[in-house]
């Protein structure tokens, strides 16, 4: 799997502290663009998966209805993301 360059990942985990889902911000030319991409409950996490998926969503700009899973994790991961592009 090849991220594109400047790309920052954060993984969500459920309060057992598994993996169950992945954020992603891209460099884009205005700033750059967030994707996301999480798996239900009784499925198994699959690392690659879910940033191709993520990468995806990034590079399209699909964020539409995003989970509460995610969600409560976005706020961080933007003042994270503020940080790193000096946006």
């Amino acid at each position: 799997m090849n991220l594109p360059k400047y790309t920052i990942v954060q993984y969500v985990r459920d309060k057992n502290r598994i993996p169950r889902g992945v954020l992603v911000a891209v460099k884009s030319p205005e700033g750059y663009n967030i994707g996301y991409s999480l798996c239900s409950k009784y499925d198994r996490f699959e690392k690659r998966m879910a940033l191709n998926i993520a990468i995806g969503r990034a590079n399209f700009g699909d964020n539409s209805n995003m989970p509460y899973a995610i969600s409560k994790s976005l706020p961080q991961f933007i003042d994270r993301c503020k940080r790193y592009y000096k946006v």
